[in-house]
């Protein structure tokens, strides 16, 4: 399979995890647009490391998911899950019990280490774009009540 193969059988992988976990009709198509566009990114970003690429692609699902979630007013859960479903490591995951169990403890940790760090990065990107987009609203609401200006100037 070349890429652009791969980039739609994550758009129709993203399509039926989406359609068994009952994604209403209206997100269906964006959510499975957004696991396209994730693993698009994930294969052409032109980095060397497999980690920095998972983390840039989980960093813009996560900027995406939250644009969606305004738009069609749904949560951004609906599009996140879906989305990252190409990226997730199954695969070192089970390489890495594969090797635990036959003891191999090099290729173990080897492997370990790359799918936790994998792993570890997406959930940070999740998180960065989560934090980010409530900071936002928290300062968006803050001006519109009035409050902003009582936080520029606290003696007044």
């Amino acid at each position: 399979m070349n890429g652009w193969q791969t980039v739609l059988a994550a758009f129709i992988a993203c399509f039926g995890f989406s359609v068994v976990y009952n994604v209403p009709k209206k997100s269906l198509l964006f959510s499975s647009l957004g696991g396209a566009l994730g693993w698009a990114i994930c294969l052409y970003l032109p980095l060397e490391s497999e980690i920095a690429r998972c983390f840039l692609a989980t960093l813009v699902i996560g900027v995406y998911a939250e644009i969606f979630a305004r738009i069609l007013r749904q949560p951004a859960t609906l599009f996140i899950l879906p989305s990252v479903l190409p990226m997730v490591p199954g695969g070192g995951i089970y390489y890495t019990f594969q090797y635990a169990l036959a003891g191999d403890a090099a290729l173990f940790t080897q492997t370990a280490s790359r799918t936790f760090a994998t792993a570890g990065v997406m959930a940070i990107a999740l998180l960065l774009v989560s934090s980010a987009t409530r900071l936002y609203k928290a300062v968006v609401t803050q001006r519109k009540k009035g409050e902003w200006k009582k936080c520029l100037n606290p003696r007044k």
